[in-house]
């Protein structure tokens, strides 16, 4: 069997750290489109590295302060060399180089082979690990993130116009609140929202009342329910939409007309079909994306729910000794990542530390958000469920607050709405004083 060499351009490596060591904006390109593993040679990696550092250093790199900063790491001779040779197109040559280093990336899916002949192989693992490498394939293909001005306010342009033609009074999905769409103008494309609380609350609830306002508008949602099955959103669907008490539902103890009533309330939502549920009950952050994209690449999703952070699993791989605290952190920053690639909202739901408990104002704070502080961070809203009729063990207390703790885009505030446990529904409050 041949053995073929892995694509890469030592020549052209030494090109272009040899540009880099006499040209300040030869520098400037390469730091820009190339990172270290781009260059396979690991002494034109390490001479690489070397001239980004002594650069972030304030120093000009040449042939004397990259020899001086690699004493005992690399031959003076490898240096020189790299030093006498030269780049005439530095961009063309660094994104040849960045094309080599995409397909070594590619190549490493033939690890998989093996496993995909293997049925004793959790299918969902090997696209884990697909999607991984394909990650870092993206990672590479990005050849710029910054854009002038005129490219900037063309496309705010863009926006305010496609703004005017909208016949609503929000940009985004609403929320089926009206209150709660002023302050947040709905939920727009590339935002993840925190919606957290303590259990029993109502996140789900919520959450699945966004999710079917959104699909009564003709847009499609995705729900990653990693704690709850799908029977179990059905019979909440089922009681929400037709307002019977989901107790009975599940218990099946219904008249013939409240069947027919059934039928009759949830078949918009059936007919529309917009609703899609994924109930794997053990999902890593890998996974999740590489679900949403195939869905999103087959049907267009407009939202994605996520039921909930802490019960999903992941971390980077680039650092594997992460504490939990450091691994959340990770999977928030891949839900916001995800939201911004595929252009729609994504809608966290999240648990709240057990320190709630413990303060005479069980009212949630920012600081409450369990495990990471970067949720706080990575969130374009934060969203809190508070219920005093939770805390006094009353059901007549149907009163219930939505705070919007952090608003990237907008003021912060309070929403009263009501909660009606057992038809599984939120309710909005008579809206005459909020200037509607």
């Amino acid at each position: 069997m041949k053995i073929q060499k892995l694509p890469s351009a030592p020549d052209i490596e030494r090109a272009v750290i040899g540009a880099m060591m006499t040209s300040i904006d030869d520098l400037h390109v390469a730091a820009d489109l190339l990172s270290q593993d781009c260059l396979i040679n690991g002494h034109n990696a390490k001479i690489y590295d070397a001239c980004i550092s002594l650069y972030n250093k304030g120093k000009q790199p040449d042939i004397v302060s990259v020899s001086e900063a690699l004493k005992n790491k690399v031959d003076m001779t490898d240096i020189v060399d790299a030093s006498m040779s030269t780049s005439m197109n530095i961009e063309e040559h660094c994104l040849l180089l960045k094309e080599y280093q995409m397909r070594r990336e590619l190549l490493k899916v033939h690890r998989l082979v093996d496993k995909v002949y293997d049925t004793s192989e959790d299918v969902f693992d090997i696209l884990s690990s697909v999607a991984q490498m394909t990650d870092v394939v993206s990672r590479h293909a990005k050849t710029r993130s910054y854009h002038s001005i005129t490219e900037i306010i063309k496309d705010s342009m863009d926006g305010i116009e496609k703004a005017s033609k909208n016949t609503g009074s929000i940009t985004g999905l609403p929320t089926g609140f009206q209150y709660l769409d002023r302050l947040t103008n709905g939920f727009n494309s590339g935002e993840l929202i925190i919606l957290a609380a303590r259990p029993g609350m109502g996140k789900t609830t919520l959450a699945l009342n966004f999710m079917t306002t959104a699909a009564l508008s003709g847009k499609r949602a995705l729900l990653f329910s990693l704690e709850m099955g799908s029977r179990e959103i059905g019979y909440k669907l089922l009681s929400s939409q037709s307002e019977i008490e989901h107790d009975r539902i599940k218990r099946g103890k219904l008249t013939d007309s409240e069947y027919k009533k059934l039928h009759a309330d949830i078949s918009p939502i059936v007919n529309s079909n917009n609703i899609m549920i994924d109930d794997s009950a053990a999902l890593d952050i890998y996974q999740l994306r590489t679900i949403a994209r195939k869905l999103n690449h087959e049907q267009s999703i407009d939202m994605i729910v996520v039921d909930y952070l802490q019960l999903i699993q992941g971390q980077d791989r680039q650092n594997k000794q992460q504490n939990r605290e450091q691994q959340i952190s990770y999977i928030s920053r891949q839900l916001k990542v995800l939201a911004k690639e595929l252009e729609v909202p994504v809608k966290c739901l999240s648990q709240l530390s057990r320190a709630v408990e413990s303060r005479a104002d069980k009212t949630p704070m920012l600081s409450d958000l369990r495990e990471s502080g970067a949720i706080e961070q990575d969130a374009d809203m934060v969203m809190f469920i508070y219920r005093d009729g939770y805390y006094k063990k009353s059901s007549d207390d149907t009163s219930c607050k939505v705070l919007l703790a952090k608003n990237r885009h907008g003021e912060t505030g309070t929403t009263d709405i009501t909660f009606k446990g057992e038809i599984c529904k939120f309710l909005d409050m008579k809206s005459e004083n909020f200037g509607l």
